[in-house]
């Protein structure tokens, strides 16, 4: 029996906290073509830990996802805050940056 035939079956069972209720990690990636001009990509992220209902959109999703999080993972943290005050945004400035037609 697979996972794609109980799909309300967690991902990792034996994750810590939360995660091991997970069934669902809801994220959304857009990316757009300009002419002359980089694509504009945007990224919507859910809950870190994912979700335990099946519906996608039980929750929202959003370009800022909280900085809380497990000690563990606080040294990786600081090595983001040292290229972002705002290690935990994914930022819309390079999408907003340029139209469709590659004009500035």
């Amino acid at each position: 029996s697979s996972d794609l035939e109980n799909p309300s079956c967690p991902m990792l069972p034996k994750g810590p906290g939360s995660f091991s209720k997970a069934v669902l990690m809801p994220f959304v990636a857009l990316k757009f073509f300009r002419s002359g001009f980089g694509s504009g990509n945007l990224l919507f992220g859910g809950p870190k830990t994912g979700q335990e209902e099946v519906d996608f959109f039980a929750h929202c999703v959003c370009t800022h996802v909280t900085e809380r999080c497990s000690m563990a993972l606080w040294p990786l943290w600081r090595v983001f805050r040292r290229y972002s005050e705002y290690p935990a945004q994914s930022g819309l400035s390079d999408f907003a940056a340029a139209g469709q037609d590659g004009e500035q």
